[in-house]
């Protein structure tokens, strides 16, 4: 037997481009397959949070058929620590009146009920929670007869959309000796989310540290760091050897997230929590942003 990657992301295909170039072909190909992945012999849905991925998505789709009525799905939580993200839903539905928005909040006995079958169908450790609000998500889709669904899971991870990955874009400024550009643009990025003082050095000393260390010594670094219990029954620093990608400093990073980190791991629980579901069971689809860009049918 022999295993072999017989696809891989064509880097520097759009280099030569200015960026407005760049924004109209990603705009191309957003469309494009969003049109695509419309195509279909039942009903499509989408998850949506109301942040800016899967607001994308649900709106090109209302954009390419305005009058066709769409459903959405949203979990919220209310009471001490609510994480509640209607008012941003709302945003979008004000804008497009055809979607049928379903909300569905989880309740402490709801959590507590259904936790232990959530977490057996994950078939590994979790690492956080989001897994949780994913399942209750993927139930109230199911209640609604919806087998095909959209939602906006990768973006981050070939947008730029983590701070870690400011550090290795500002990295790169300093690798190319871009010293002012480099302190301009920390200063601007964190005086967006608010961050002063030590916070800012703080930025600003891992993004020199990304400039000089390759992408498996930093991403040991963060392993350590966030998930130490895994170190210390590791013969490694970090179980796991990521590979040498040609181009930027930040490209180097998003094909990691895209491929080796962090969207594989969110779509281990995403691919899973679907199948609890007796509708879901032989005929739930899902497509990520990613997918939505990457592997669409052509």
């Amino acid at each position: 037997m022999r295993i072999e990657r017989y696809w891989d992301i064509q880097t520097g295909k759009y280099s030569s481009l200015s960026f407005q170039e760049k924004c109209d072909e990603f705009y191309r190909l957003f469309s494009d397959s969003i049109r695509i992945h419309m195509r279909s012999d039942v009903p499509v849905g989408s998850c949506l949070s109301g942040g800016l991925d899967s607001s994308a998505i649900v709106s090109m789709v209302q954009e390419q058929n305005p009058e066709k009525k769409y459903k959405s799905f949203s979990i919220y939580y209310e009471g001490e620590g609510d994480v509640d993200e209607r008012p941003f839903i709302r945003e979008v539905i004000k804008k497009y009146p055809a979607i049928d928005p379903y909300y569905y909040s989880p309740t402490d006995k709801d959590v507590e009920q259904h936790f232990h079958k959530a977490l057996y169908h994950s078939d590994v450790p979790t690492t956080g929670s989001s897994f949780i609000s994913q399942y209750f998500l993927m139930k109230l889709i199911s209640e609604h007869g919806i087998k095909v669904v959209l939602d906006g899971q990768g973006s981050d991870e070939f947008l730029g959309g983590y701070m870690h990955s400011f550090y290795r874009l500002i990295g790169g400024m300093l690798r190319q000796m871009k010293v002012g550009k480099a302190i301009g643009e920390t200063v601007s990025v964190n005086k967006r989310i608010g961050n002063t003082g030590a916070k800012v050095a703080s930025h600003f000393a891992k993004s020199v540290l990304a400039s000089v260390q390759s992408e498996q010594s930093l991403y040991a670094l963060e392993y350590s760091k966030y998930y130490p219990f895994m170190v210390k029954v590791s013969d490694s620093p970090a179980p796991f050897n990521l590979k040498s990608v040609d181009g930027t400093r930040p490209g180097s990073v998003l094909y990691h997230l895209l491929f080796t980190t962090s969207l594989p791991s969110l779509l281990h629980y995403e691919d899973r929590n679907p199948w609890h579901f007796p509708l879901s069971r032989e005929y739930f689809s899902r497509s990520s942003f990613s997918r939505i860009l990457f592997w669409s049918p052509r």
